[in-house]
């Protein structure tokens, strides 16, 4: 699914976002996230003529910016200070590099959409629209963790460097997620159970400096921590997360979902495995913050 680069130029943006959507889970979950009852088997077409006004726009709230599906989270010391409005001058359709392309607001949360170069880099030539990627950078007012929506590291890179030169801020710290505390608050908070783990070993003196865990063939939502081995490695000092595959618990008001996402601890990164409406990205987005 691609987002529209300036969908509040479009003449009935809500209907443009869900004419959009190419996932018919994606849609069934917005519409449960957005309180609407209403025959997701339907033709899409049949369906946008089926809603209502208002329950069009409701939905559309929840798929408008919900691709890409991977978040890459960072802190931008003196974004909490930021007046996202003061952002609008800088909106262009020209230019090298990453373009800012609309600001938006949506659920007190603040939307910057951008148009980047294949692979997020400067270059001397602008590639033409339809080579470019469309990312998302979103972050709440008096916070300083901004989430990336970008379909590569590179990309969410670029945009936050972006986002930092226009704002004045300091430049962008990939958000860790092994930093102790961090850590903890995140099992605490967030983490509903592991699947898939991929452990470094740091003892140098050790066989191997990689082992990887996984419930395949235990039953079907088996959180690893539960297993006493696995949790005796987790609580050793020289062993620590690379990465996994997680089932979160993000509070989002759906109880019907719990998303299945690949975590990479030390890049702040968040891929979903299945599409998911704005009130679970949300949830996230403001779960990691808040950590």
């Amino acid at each position: 699914m691609e987002l529209p680069l300036e969908p509040t130029t479009t003449d009935d943006p809500a209907t443009a976002a869900l004419q959009a959507v190419d996932s018919q889970t994606l849609l069934e979950r917005a519409l449960r996230a957005a309180g609407v009852d209403a025959d997701a088997s339907q033709t899409r077409d049949h369906l946008i003529a089926a809603l209502s006004p208002v329950e069009r726009e409701l939905v559309a709230k929840q798929v408008r910016y919900a691709a890409p599906q991977t978040s890459y989270y960072a802190r931008l010391p003196g974004l909490a200070q930021l007046d996202p409005t003061t952002l609008v001058e800088h909106v262009t359709d020209s230019g090298f590099g990453v373009r800012l392309r609309a600001v938006d607001e949506l659920f007190e949360r603040h939307y910057l959409l951008c148009s980047t170069p294949p692979g997020g880099a400067q270059t001397q030539l602008a590639p033409a629209e339809a080579d470019r990627h469309t990312t998302v950078a979103t972050f709440d007012s008096g916070y300083d963790v901004l989430a990336v929506r970008a379909p590569t590291p590179e990309s969410a890179v670029a945009t936050s460097e972006k986002l930092a030169a226009l704002g004045d801020t300091d430049a962008p710290e990939r958000l860790d997620l092994r930093d102790p505390d961090r850590l903890t608050a995140l099992e605490a908070d967030l983490v509903h159970g592991y699947h898939r783990l991929i452990l470094g070993v740091t003892q140098p003196t050790a066989q191997t400096d990689r082992i990887e865990l996984t419930s395949d063939g235990a039953r079907p939502g088996t959180d690893l921590r539960r297993d006493d081995v696995v949790q005796s490695l987790l609580e050793r000092p020289d062993i620590r997360r690379e990465a996994g595959r997680v089932t979160l618990d993000p509070a989002s008001g759906d109880s019907h979902d719990r998303p299945l996402v690949d975590l990479r601890f030390s890049d702040g990164e968040i891929s979903y495995r299945t599409p998911q409406p704005e009130a679970t990205l949300l949830a996230v987005d403001r779960a990691i913050q808040s950590l």
